[in-house]
């Protein structure tokens, strides 16, 4: 269950934006993540708990040889924990430096966004914390929340809250 899963099958990635997304689901809300962040994705495995972690940190798993610290998207959000299913995978994300594995529903896809059509992120009324939100776009129908990973995965902040 570790094969790597292709973000796109069979179209090639053209950067015709100033911006790609990785777009996933998530407790049926559509999120997006910066491309660049993006290392690769997992199907969901299997993990180590590890005592005294934030309750979003599922714990640790290895992913090719890497150590690599999960994280469930839905706990860190407060909205509920993630079930598991057939669609549900890590997303491995290299954020400062430190391999992330961030538990998400289901992948959608990989697509670019003009600047012009990016909108900030409302102060208030969001189902997530605003300050996990950067950015807004309106995409095929459906808002998405373009996550802001400097709060979403601070460490300073997951290391101090414990179960």
């Amino acid at each position: 269950m570790n094969d790597k899963i292709e973000l796109l099958e069979e179209d090639e990635l053209i950067l015709n934006h100033e911006n790609q997304y990785f777009l996933f689901y998530a407790h049926a809300d559509l999120y997006g993540i910066d491309a660049s962040f993006v290392k690769e994705i997992v199907e969901h495995q299997s993990f180590t708990k590890v005592p005294n972690l934030n309750r979003s940190i599922l714990g640790v798993t290895n992913i090719r040889g890497d150590i690599v610290s999960v994280i469930d998207f839905l706990d860190r959000c407060n909205i509920c924990k993630t079930i598991l299913t057939k669609k549900s995978s890590f997303v491995i994300l290299n954020h400062n430096g430190q391999k992330i594995a961030l538990l998400i529903d289901e992948i959608y896809e990989v697509d670019g966004f003009d600047d012009a059509r990016l909108l900030d992120a409302p102060k208030f009324g969001t189902k997530i914390k605003a300050q996990y939100i950067s950015k807004l776009v309106e995409y095929r129908g459906q808002n998405v929340s373009i996550l802001n990973l400097d709060a979403l995965l601070n460490l300073e902040e997951l290391s101090k809250e414990v179960r």
